[in-house]
């Protein structure tokens, strides 16, 4: 199995995070999204770290846990690897190699150009154009990640009696998500908030013009020293909204996801931070919920489920609805 396998019907998105699995199943009918399954099961400490599954039996048990809870029938699973695990880089290949020999040579390339050394790799790649430079070459984007990392992730799933048939990315599931919430040209923020890290996205027309994760402690904000926390989230997200507008399109509002984003009234303490319109991103806000769907989980824990909610995406068709913003 490739990293971003090609075969992505009739899947249960399952994203494995530091803190908690989640898990989500859409369905299209007659132009219609339907959310089929979803739940949210918490993990031991430490059985994630890092975006490595310490633990593939704990994980494995929790995740078999949430989709006996989801009433899921699906027995094959969509996986999601965490943005800092893999690279990506776009190779310049001769134009007149046939697909498989494009295959061998950007497996040679990825090898010298990508930080994993003589790691085995787990690889997958995107023939894009002509290079514009040499219009003998083509340009081909290339992903990788330890293959290490994707037999984890494997392992777990087998644990809970599913087979893994497709890894995509953390940043590209929340892409998805977020692009069906643009209008064309606009240039949208999404802060996702989790235990141990604040990552920003700026999407604008299905692309990522911006990606930068921080170390952030998103579990505290319902603790003790709950605002102490929320301070240092609106000095962090300030300072990534900076980047982001220096180096990317400014963009014009920003939808908080993640567990944090759950924090009562951080989308209004945000706003009045930045200065910019700001709301919890509401993954399934368009969508009509199956009858077994838990009530509670989506009015309180939607946005933790958005990055699941993005990978369940890729299994279905071009969306024919469109997503309030």
């Amino acid at each position: 199995m490739g990293l971003l396998s090609r075969n992505p019907s009739s899947l249960l998105a399952v994203d494995i995070g530091a803190a908690a699995v989640k898990l989500v199943q859409l369905a299209s009918r007659r132009g219609e999204c339907l959310l089929t399954a979803c739940a949210l099961e918490p993990l031991p400490p430490n059985a994630v770290s890092g975006g490595n599954v310490n633990d593939p039996g704990a994980v494995g048990e929790a995740v078999a846990r949430a989709a006996k809870r989801s009433k899921s029938k699906a027995k094959r699973a969509a996986a999601a690897m965490p943005g800092a695990a893999v690279a990506t880089r776009i190779i310049a290949v001769d134009a007149a190699l046939s697909d498989s020999e494009i295959e061998v040579e950007v497996a040679l390339e990825a090898r010298q150009q990508l930080p994993f050394g003589d790691q085995e790799l787990a690889l997958d790649f995107e023939v894009l154009q002509l290079s514009a430079t040499d219009p003998s070459r083509l340009d081909v984007a290339v992903t990788a990640c330890r293959r290490e990392a994707v037999r984890q992730r494997e392992a777990a799933l087998r644990r809970a009696g599913l087979a893994a048939a497709l890894v995509d990315v953390e940043n590209q599931c929340l892409q998805r998500l977020v692009a069906a919430q643009c209008a064309p040209g606009e240039a949208v923020a999404v802060a996702d908030i989790g235990c141990h890290s604040v990552k920003l996205l700026t999407v604008q027309d299905e692309s990522a013009t911006f990606a930068y994760a921080e170390p952030f402690a998103g579990h505290a904000l319902a603790g003790t020293d709950g605002e102490a926390a929320r301070e240092a989230l609106l000095q962090t997200l300030a300072r990534l909204m900076d980047m982001a507008a220096a180096s990317s399109p400014a963009p014009t509002r920003l939808a908080l996801a993640g567990g944090g984003a759950c924090a009562p009234g951080l989308a209004a303490s945000v706003e009045r931070a930045l200065g910019l319109p700001a709301a919890v991103l509401r993954p399934f806000a368009a969508m009509q919920p199956a009858a077994n769907v838990d009530a509670a989980l989506l009015a309180d824990g939607a946005p933790a489920l958005a990055t699941a909610c993005g990978l369940a995406l890729r299994g279905l068709a071009k969306a024919p609805w469109n997503f309030p913003a």
